[in-house]
C-alpha cells in the first residue's frame, strides 16, 4: 500500500459487498493513538460495486500520533 496523499500514516481495506452497491460504497474509519484514544477520523468512498467484486480503498491521516485504526461506518446505497 502506498500512501497517496498523507504522512505518516494510511490504511487500505479490500472489501467485498456481498450484494453490491448500486451508487457508492463508503467507508470511515476512526483513528487512535497508540493508547487507543481516538484523534481523528478518515474516510474513502467508491462509486458502484457489483455483487461479491471486491474493491480497494485507502485512508490517509495527517495525525502525526495515529497508531492505528478502527472501522466505524460502512456504507452502501
Amino acid at each position: 500500500l502506498t500512501c497517496t496523499y498523507s504522512d505518516p500514516s494510511c490504511w487500505g481495506i479490500i472489501a467485498i459487498a456481498r450484494l453490491g452497491c448500486p451508487t457508492t460504497l463508503y467507508i470511515e474509519l476512526s483513528i487512535e493513538d497508540s493508547a487507543g484514544t481516538a484523534v481523528g477520523y478518515t474516510n474513502d468512498a467508491l462509486g458502484a460495486v457489483a455483487p461479491m467484486q471486491q474493491a480497494r480503498l485507502t485512508f490517509d491521516t495527517f495525525e502525526k500520533g495515529a497508531k492505528k485504526a478502527r472501522i466505524t461506518k460502512v456504507d452502501c446505497f
